[in-house]
């Protein structure tokens, strides 16, 4: 919820950093696209297409008094 940096190598090696705003939530199950940085076109290597990330989130099934009240106050609820 207050952005994200995520960090990543390439098929080709390159090193990749997707920067999430802030404000977007990522929920489970989530695909984001990244312009130009995918798998490049049959005959025309030269172009690329779009990379797409699956984010697979896990929750808690419950959360400790301590844990509720700190994101409480992250949160300023």
């Amino acid at each position: 919820m207050t952005g994200a940096s995520i960090n990543l190598t390439h098929l080709d090696g390159k090193k990749l950093k997707i920067v999430n705003k802030p404000g977007d939530v990522i929920k489970p199950d989530d695909i984001k696209t990244v312009d130009g940085l995918g798998m490049p076109f049959h005959k025309q290597t030269y172009k690329t297409g779009n990379l797409f990330l699956l984010f697979k989130v896990k929750f808690p099934d419950n959360l400790k008094n301590e844990d509720v009240n700190q994101i409480r106050t992250a949160l300023e609820i």
